[in-house]
């Protein structure tokens, strides 16, 4: 037991001999920056307390001597303090005249453009206006047919066959008292009256959205007119082919 006392004690001897040296490197390693800081410092505070040294002395460039140069041979005449050729004089006055020429020419065809333009709006608006009224004499015109005697004195006759006819149709659309372009249409189709298009337009002039059977009677007069029509211009048509 006094053994193993005796080698502890030797142990802890030695750590702590080993714990004072390094205590005594590091306390030796501090001095040594403190050491070395300091001496920095000192440095530092010498070069800022020493005068600058002056800046060094360059000497100015010599300057080039200036050449003075011929007068440029490219120079027009009046550049020179001569007088313009002949020669330059007519070209001259001939280039300005084409100048002058281009731009009449230009404003001719400008104006005559102008007017083609105004021709042909005038010439578009008179075609409108006459179709215009050609198309209300042939609206008047129908209307004064349509209760002409002889056209109701025809209607009359037919009343009953032709409300048939608008019934059968009318009955497709659930509505009894009216047809719609749809159902229009299927009537013509079905007795190949005229095509839809024309159908369609008559359609829009005779009534609106639906067509009671008074609006179909007229439409049947409008149907006819469109076929007299057909058949005056393809005899006109032929004849000019002759």
């Amino acid at each position: 037991a006094d053994q193993k006392k005796a080698e502890e004690a030797a142990a802890q001897a030695q750590r702590e001999e080993e714990q004072k040296k390094l205590e005594a490197r590091r306390k030796a390693r501090q001095q040594a920056l403190k050491k070395e800081l300091e001496e920095k410092k000192k440095e530092m505070e010498a070069q800022k307390q020493a005068p600058e040294p002056p800046p060094e002395y360059v000497p100015p460039k010599p300057k080039q001597p200036t050449i003075a140069r011929a007068p440029s041979a490219s120079k027009r005449p009046e550049e020179r303090g001569k007088a313009p050729s002949t020669a330059r004089i007519e070209r001259l006055e001939r280039k300005a005249q084409e100048e002058k020429t281009l731009k009449e020419t230009q404003a001719a065809e400008a104006e005559k453009e102008r007017k083609r333009k105004e021709h042909a709006k005038q010439r578009a608006l008179s075609k409108n206006k006459s179709r215009g009224e050609a198309e209300k004499r042939q609206k008047e015109g129908l209307q004064a047919i349509f209760f002409a005697d002889p056209v109701q004195g025809v209607l009359s006759e037919n009343l009953q066959p032709l409300r048939k006819v608008f019934d059968a149709f009318a009955k497709i659309g659930g509505d009894i008292n009216s047809i719609d372009l749809a159902e229009y249409g299927k009537w013509g189709a079905c007795f190949g009256v005229l095509g839809h298009k024309v159908l369609k337009e008559i359609f829009k002039q005779v009534a609106g959205p639906k067509m009671d059977f008074p609006a179909f009677q007229k439409a049947l007069l409008h149907c006819l007119a469109y076929l007299q029509a057909s058949d005056i211009q393809q005899q006109a048509d032929a004849v000019e082919a002759d």
